[in-house]
């Protein structure tokens, strides 16, 4: 068991979005960007509110990299 499975599920993850989304509004920033790749988590980032603008397939092989924005209200 990796380190990152002791913590799946405990809250960290979603707390961790929480605290960056606020230290964004605060220095006035209005959206958030990441890329992911679709064997990591770009289902926790949906649940958070992101939405996926872009994928590039094939990178890597058999896989893509996601890209997602989420705007700040």
């Amino acid at each position: 068991m990796t380190g990152f499975n002791l913590v799946r599920g405990a809250g960290v993850g979603s707390g961790l979005v929480r605290e960056t989304e606020r230290i964004a509004r605060r220095r006035g920033s209005r959206l958030i960007h990441l890329n992911t790749y679709s064997f990591q988590a770009p289902g926790f980032y949906e649940k958070q509110g992101f939405r996926r603008f872009g994928r590039i397939s094939g990178s890597p092989a058999g896989e893509s990299r996601q890209f997602y924005v989420k705007e700040l209200r």
